[in-house]
């Protein structure tokens, strides 16, 4: 039979409150065989259970801010200092993604690419934007929890960036040096091509203002 916590609790009220009928000293050895025998194997149901948010990988918030939240895990061993930074820097990774998925949608409008090697190639245009809009905003990664499970070794983060005005600025930023390096020509065949993206991106930054 399971015995939670809160069932220990009232046990032993009860156990307490007959003490009374019976003598002093046989009610305390009553209650030392009682904790003993029955209560010490199963306190382990009273021990802490990881957080729901434990399971996430990355997603979207709408709070007072709109946040990107990330969501890694990683070994306490050697040591759970080493674990956790190993933790916070995959949710920075993750982070990558989060920028990614922001803003391509707008710039897929714009381009309407249907070559597959032009494809292959605004991949990876907007995996080197989101690298480098990361690597910019990093002191604005926040580690908000952190909930370490001895048992199974672990080491659970939740860490979130704001996504606001500074936050679109910034892929604005990365975007204009990297729109125009040698081995992205393939995908705009104009100039007015590289223009509609970053007007693309200007636009999200002004909706970005407005919600302050």
């Amino acid at each position: 039979m399971k015995i939670l916590c809160n069932d220990v609790v009232s046990i032993l009220s009860n156990s307490q409150n007959q003490s009374s009928k019976v003598s002093k000293k046989l009610s305390e050895k009553i209650l030392l065989f009682f904790v003993l025998t029955i209560v010490a194997p199963h306190m382990f149901y009273c021990k802490r259970s990881a957080p729901t948010w434990a399971s996430d990988n990355i997603y979207i918030k709408h709070e007072k801010e709109k946040k990107g939240y990330a969501v890694s895990v990683a070994s306490i061993y050697p040591s759970t200092a080493l674990g956790q930074i190993k933790c916070e820097n995959e949710n920075q990774t993750k982070m990558e993604a989060i920028t990614k998925g922001e803003i391509e949608p707008e710039i897929v409008k714009v381009l309407k690419i249907t070559d597959k090697q032009k494809e292959r190639k605004f991949q990876d245009l907007m995996e080197k934007m989101s690298k480098g809009v990361v690597e910019k905003l990093k002191d604005k990664i926040i580690t908000e929890e952190v909930f370490i499970d001895k048992e199974k070794g672990v080491i659970y983060c939740k860490s979130y960036i704001i996504l606001d005005e500074e936050f679109y600025s910034a892929i604005l930023e990365v975007m204009k040096n990297v729109i125009r390096e040698k081995e992205f020509e393939i995908l705009f065949t104009k100039e007015e091509d590289i223009e509609n993206v970053l007007r693309a991106i200007e636009e999200r930054v002004t909706r970005a203002k407005r919600v302050r």
